[in-house]
């Protein structure tokens, strides 16, 4: 995802974890839901201008996302069962 100079990367990995799992009815501690968190990451990152540093930040320690990100896993998970 492409972010922009006024949003605030305020998330860390665990808050997304955390809202995608309670969007998809789990916790956080479900298998699945890291591979979830794979996956969306995965996806977003083939935008990005250069997807390995994409892909990386989603996976560091401290603040990763801004809300604009943690809405987005929450939309993604919208529909979605896990199997």
């Amino acid at each position: 995802m492409m972010h922009y100079p006024d949003e605030a990367i305020r998330y860390s990995r665990d808050d997304l974890l955390q809202a995608l799992a309670e969007s998809l009815g789990t916790g956080p501690d479900d298998d699945r839901i890291v591979d979830a968190y794979d996956q969306i990451i995965s996806e977003w990152s083939l935008s990005a201008n250069d997807p390995a540093a994409e892909y990386d930040r989603f996976f560091q320690d401290g603040p990763v996302a801004s809300h604009i990100d943690l809405v987005a896993v929450q939309s993604w998970a919208k529909g979605r069962v896990l199997l």
